[in-house]
């Protein structure tokens, strides 16, 4: 076990025993098993999101997408490996070089959901973030990946017949580029064990462990557990390179070495497979890019700016610095 492992397992025990000790006069609470639906117009479904499976890494995970477009995996479901397993589960893996929009917040980011990596989204550089109340749900452009009740809207009887085969094939998005006079490595390409470091993705009342994909996607740990909100007190986590990056990657960089003290909202970028988008992250987690703003190639990129990039994958140095 190494120790970015050793350093979550001793974090989520050593928390909860702290949160159950203060709390011990409570009495227990069952967690509710909702119903939830599995597929877009199930009668079951009521006013709980449809059920979903994405693919995050290599296996698939099943949950809902919360209101601002967040995957939040079901604490009862095993990955999937096979692509196939459990039925039921609205199914959100588009590749083709598909062009979608993606949900983040009451905003949509144009973009194209790629074959490599399979089925990552990645948003189109120079387009604009829109208000989704623009979102014509009747006669849609194009699906929205991450709310599902914009497929089964698409698909109109002449679009079925104009694209048989399935959702249309776009352009492949072209690759970014690096800012001038740096050079940008992946945390798993400094690491002696080859992978990236261990991070806690904090979203709404949820932590759960995992690490960053090359693109800034965050990939579960298929070996733990999802965790509640209140297990983020460890006043001293580790920091990674230099400062540039928290293990409770989501949630706003404090201005000491607090927990306590980590402001409500930071105005930061969100990395996307070479690409940046503009917004706030906020006390909950959750980002919420900024209305009007437009997609940057990560070449554009100020590293001296006042905005820090909150999921970069890896580390930008000065070209020959050691």
């Amino acid at each position: 076990m190494n120790a970015h492992r050793t350093f979550v397992l001793a974090l989520g025990v050593s928390c909860c025993i702290l949160t159950a000790g203060s709390r011990s006069a409570d009495p227990p609470v069952k967690q509710p098993l909702r119903p939830i639906p599995f597929f877009p117009g199930d009668p079951r479904a009521k006013d709980e999101p449809p059920f979903v499976k994405v693919m995050r890494g290599r296996p698939f995970w099943f949950g809902v997408f919360d209101r601002d477009g967040n995957f939040i995996r079901d604490p009862r479901s095993i990955p999937d490996y096979s692509g196939s397993g459990r039925p039921g589960g609205f199914s959100t893996t588009i590749a083709r070089q598909t062009p979608v929009y993606e949900h983040r917040s009451g905003r949509l980011i144009r973009g194209t959901s790629v074959d490599k990596p399979y089925s990552v989204f990645v948003p189109e550089i120079g387009s604009t973030v829109t208000d989704i109340a623009k979102f014509d749900l009747k006669n849609p452009d194009r699906i929205v990946w991450n709310l599902v009740e914009t497929v089964p809207a698409f698909w109109t009887e002449e679009r079925k017949k104009q694209f048989p085969n399935g959702l249309p094939k776009g352009a492949e998005p072209p690759k970014a580029g690096t800012p001038s006079g740096f050079e940008f490595t992946l945390f798993r390409e400094l690491a002696h064990d080859k992978k990236p470091p261990a991070v806690a993705r904090v979203i709404g009342e949820v932590m759960e462990f995992g690490r960053l994909s090359d693109e800034g996607e965050f990939i579960p740990d298929p070996d733990l557990p999802l965790l509640p909100r209140s297990v983020v007190t460890h006043t001293h986590p580790p920091v990674y390179a230099a400062n540039t990056f928290d293990f409770y990657y989501t949630l706003p960089r404090p201005k000491t070495r607090r927990m306590e003290e980590r402001p409500e909202h930071e105005e930061v970028y969100e990395y996307r497979s070479g690409r940046l988008i503009k917004g706030t992250l906020h006390k909950t987690g959750n980002f919420v890019p900024e209305l009007g703003s437009k997609v940057l190639d990560f070449k554009d990129y100020d590293p001296h700016g006042r905005r820090r990039v909150y999921n970069l994958p890896g580390v930008l140095r000065r070209v020959g610095a050691k």
